[in-house]
């Protein structure tokens, strides 16, 4: 039988690259322009916020949906 990463590893390194491709998401959008924005109904001082949000308070707020989701479910 093969061995296997833990489950708990393999779950906190998915949402440490979850979060850092959230962060280069809001880096890209912030280089629209505001029209742009404003089609998009996105908000620059927002984006400016979740851009300069630590990832550690990203990957925490990612695992607070989940767990309020499963705990729905």
């Amino acid at each position: 039988m093969p061995a296997m990463w833990p489950v708990e590893l393999q779950q906190l390194l998915t949402d440490w690259f979850v979060a850092w491709r959230k962060r280069r998401l809001y880096r890209c959008l912030l280089r629209l322009s505001d029209q742009q924005l404003d089609r998009r109904d996105l908000s620059r001082s927002r984006l400016v916020e979740r851009e300069r949000m630590p990832l550690r308070q990203i990957v925490a707020e990612q695992r607070c949906r989940r767990g309020c989701q499963e705990a729905n479910s």
